[in-house]
């Protein structure tokens, strides 16, 4: 069962990762004409707009997983998703920060 568990992580870390990816690369090209010394109020909205987007289809990843696993497993597996949720979220808003 551990190694479902595992198997469903590592799953869920590369579809995880392309989410990232491309809500991220829709981020910049949204803000690439904003002048942050001027509008940083506009890059923080947009910041907020892309990281609820991408929030939003982790935990419907997220939900889609679980409810085709072993029931068993629901339990192990949204508190090791929600981490991994939790991560996205945080690199996302990190590399946000950095530009």
């Amino acid at each position: 069962m551990k190694e479902d568990t595992d198997k469903t992580i590592v799953e869920f870390n590369n579809e995880a990762a392309r989410l990232y990816g491309h809500v991220f690369d829709q981020f910049e090209n949204s803000v690439r004409n904003i002048e942050r010394n001027n509008e940083e109020n506009v890059f923080q909205m947009r910041v907020s707009k892309f990281s609820l987007e991408l929030k939003k289809q982790l935990e419907q990843h997220v939900k889609k997983i679980l409810e085709s696993s072993d029931s068993k497993m629901n339990e192990q597996l949204q508190a090791a998703l929600s981490v991994k949720v939790s991560y996205y979220l945080r690199q996302f808003m990190q590399k946000c920060s950095a530009m």
